[in-house]
């Protein structure tokens, strides 16, 4: 079987250190570019046509929470919990099978379908320096 190559991203949590930004909140908005040029950067590569499912550990939703477009839904299903929204365009789900705790793992709408929660089929975004 053919391993699947996966579009990746960076941020940098402390990378406010490098910048003008007011504050860690305003630094943090600057992770809401990221996610939506990876998103396109997969919708691109791979063809399909739309991708807004982010898989986080819990661990990260100290970031989401804080971010301009966020929405808490706290919704609890069999396989993982829907935390919130970002903006119309992304589901923030948190699932204690994600086991890397500094990833933002992107998917389409299909994975949450499915039985098996398989959470990094297109892409991921590494945050550096927060833990």
């Amino acid at each position: 079987m053919e391993k699947k190559e996966l579009v990746t991203s960076e941020w940098d949590y402390e990378g406010i250190k490098s910048s003008f930004h007011i504050s860690q909140k305003d630094w943090n908005q600057t992770l809401n570019k990221v996610i939506t040029e990876t998103s396109d950067k997969i919708k691109s590569d791979k063809n399909i046509k739309d991708t807004y499912a982010l898989f986080i550990n819990p661990k990260l939703k100290s970031i989401f929470s804080c971010l301009e477009y966020f929405q808490e839904v706290g919704v609890e299903l069999e396989n993982f919990d829907l935390y919130g929204k970002l903006g119309n365009r992304f589901f923030i789900i948190t699932s204690k099978d994600v086991n890397e705790k500094d990833k933002i793992f992107i998917s389409d709408s299909s994975i949450l379908k499915q039985e098996k929660v398989e959470y990094d089929l297109l892409g991921y975004i590494k945050i550096k320096n927060f833990f």
